[in-house]
């Protein structure tokens, strides 16, 4: 099963909560949605791994770690990403 950190190792959905923010923490919400999905999976969730599975090139991808809401800069010099 992969680990998933925020600032800490996140042991449950409800832990995302403090990295993603009470304002996005809803269901339909990206944060939310992902975070259901993403948590429990011990893996890829089943969409991901289906998609994969079509691909014999990536046959042997799995998750290592995933850091939630990872800052990441695109190309604005305003602020990062903070996409879950």
């Amino acid at each position: 099963m992969a680990f998933i950190y925020g600032m800490k190792r996140a042991v449950s959905a409800e832990h995302w909560k403090a990295f993603a923010g009470e304002d996005k923490w809803r269901e339909g919400y990206s944060a939310f949605e992902l975070a259901q999905a993403w948590q429990d999976a011990a893996g890829f969730p089943a969409p991901v791994a289906r998609v994969l599975a079509g691909c014999t090139a990536l046959a042997d991808l799995r998750v290592d770690h995933g850091i939630i809401e990872h800052a990441t800069w695109l190309d604005s010099a305003r602020a990062p990403s903070m996409t879950t």
